[in-house]
């Protein structure tokens, strides 16, 4: 089994937890994200009796566990023998002795939950009168939002018993770096905005080391009807709502670049609270995300905006379902040609999604002299969009920085114009006695002059990937300590 780098975290949690006596986690998180794997990788070396529930009856499921209960224990399985009720089961493995503290992993904790509506008071029953007074950490790990929803909703008393709810995030940009240390920042960028940070996705890309070979595999597994992604998204949204027609509409608006809720409305002609249910209940999901102008001091939903909140999802939205009826005719090379032609600018939004991690990056190690409040994006009134805004109160300072991913070097006649731009924004002057810090990221190397200009001029600061030029007594710094055994191949700057 992988180990990725970007769980370190998690599964130091739960081996401190192991070490605590009263120890029921819950374990969620979007469909692929490593739930299951993360688990594994902690139960390895312990003993552990882990039990995947199947899209069956009750009676079938408790069948399985009984049948590897007998497994675990070494014990013939008698199949004339009537299968215990879920307490019993518990019960007879709690009560057979280990060395070691023993585990038990429930996987697809919503599937029992789906063939018998009592599963969770079972659960917390065995909890609370059988299992933990045995010493054993019970870990149950949920694949379904809504199911999870439901439970939360309606204040579910299992809920209550859990000591710890891991929500296991996608991994972020930074970790993939760290995961894939031989590969260069631009092609493990334009591999992010395809699959997001979900590990499973990676591993088809594992071989495909350019923009062009990456495509070459989205052609095969997301335009064939028999690739691996062709439907996947679709089987994410019919297996967590009952009519996944609104959804995968709403979806698709906000593909093709209706991001506000009168947007989306008028264009599926649907009624504004009809969207409104929909969006926040895919927010609850993890699908999408809404977004405010950095410098709204509260919610205002007539500003927010909507997005995908991983890659993988606008990929597929923006790019596979709108030629569908193309696909299923065998007709894929168009498909693949606009993709091709388009990717490019797909790819520069996620490119400001990773731009942020850099940011933040450099502003944990103290790279440069900025205390940040806020970050986010900047737009105003009239559509003027700042890639990255981000503001430090203590300070008074406001960072806005421009995103250029393109195969074009990054000069200093453009940033010139972006700071130009950026002072033609009325809607900032509530901060005119805020100091303006201006960045630059891109995935190429600035021209010698833009370099230059970016470290002799206090409050400039330029991310060429994970190097950073500033004003400083030294050059250049590397973001080392969050990108560590990070890949070669980018920043090969003559600054240093």
């Amino acid at each position: 089994m992988r180990k990725f780098v970007g769980r370190r975290s998690e599964l130091k949690l739960l081996n401190n937890v192991y070490e605590v006596d009263d120890a029921f986690v819950l374990v969620s998180g979007i469909r692929h994200v490593g739930k299951s794997s993360l688990v594994r990788l902690f139960a390895n070396g312990k003993p552990v009796l882990y039990f995947g529930a199947r899209e069956l009856s009750d009676e079938m499921n408790r069948r399985a566990f009984y049948d590897q209960l007998c497994g675990y224990f070494k014990e013939n399985i008698n199949p004339d023998q009537e299968i215990p009720d879920w307490t019993e089961l518990f019960r007879s493995y709690a009560e057979r002795p280990e060395s070691d503290r023993k585990v038990l992993v429930i996987d697809n904790l919503e599937l029992l939950i789906t063939a018998d509506s009592n599963f969770p008071r079972t659960l917390r029953n065995a909890w609370e009168k059988i299992l933990r007074p045995a010493g054993v950490m019970l870990v149950a790990i949920i694949a379904s939002g809504s199911v999870l929803i439901n439970l939360e909703s309606s204040h579910n008393p299992m809920l209550g018993s859990v000591s710890l709810h891991l929500r296991v995030p996608p991994i972020s940009f930074i970790e993939m770096l760290r995961d894939y240390p031989h590969r260069s920042y631009g092609e493990l960028v334009s591999m992010y905005a395809i699959t997001g940070g979900i590990p499973l996705y990676w591993r088809f890309f594992k071989n495909a080391m350019s923009t062009l070979d990456q495509l070459g595999v989205v052609r095969e597994q997301m335009l064939e009807q028999t690739g691996w992604f062709y439907n996947e998204p679709v089987n994410q949204i019919t297996a967590e709502v009952y009519e996944p027609t609104e959804y995968l509409s709403v979806m698709q608006a906000i593909a093709v670049g209706k991001f506000t809720l009168p947007e989306i409305a008028a264009f599926l002609k649907y009624r504004p609270k009809q969207v409104q249910v929909v969006l926040d209940n895919l927010q609850a999901l993890g699908l999408v995300r809404s977004e405010m102008p950095v410098t709204e001091k509260r919610a205002n939903p007539k500003k927010a905006r909507w997005f995908f909140a991983q890659p993988f999802l606008d990929f597929w939205f923006t790019f596979v379902y709108p030629r569908r009826a193309q696909l299923e005719c065998g007709n894929t090379l168009g498909a693949y040609e606009f993709i091709r032609q388009n990717f490019e600018a797909f790819a520069e939004y996620w490119f400001s999604r990773v731009s942020m991690e850099m940011f933040q990056a450099g502003l944990k190690q103290k790279s440069f002299d900025f205390v940040c409040d806020k970050i986010g994006s900047f737009w105003d009134r009239s559509g003027n969009l700042v890639d990255i805004a981000a503001l430090d109160n203590l300070h008074k300072k406001i960072f806005l920085g421009e995103c250029i991913y393109a195969n074009e070097t990054p000069t200093l006649a453009d940033f010139e114009d972006f700071i130009k731009d950026c002072g033609q924004l009325q809607d900032l002057n509530r901060y005119k006695d805020y100091t303006r810090v201006y960045g630059l990221f891109s995935t190429r190397h600035p021209e010698r002059e833009l370099i230059d200009y970016a470290m002799n001029n206090d409050n400039i600061v330029l991310f060429e990937g994970t190097t950073l030029y500033r004003k400083t007594d030294e050059a250049s710094d590397r973001l080392s300590e969050q990108t560590e055994n990070k890949q070669t191949g980018d920043g090969d700057s003559d600054s240093k």
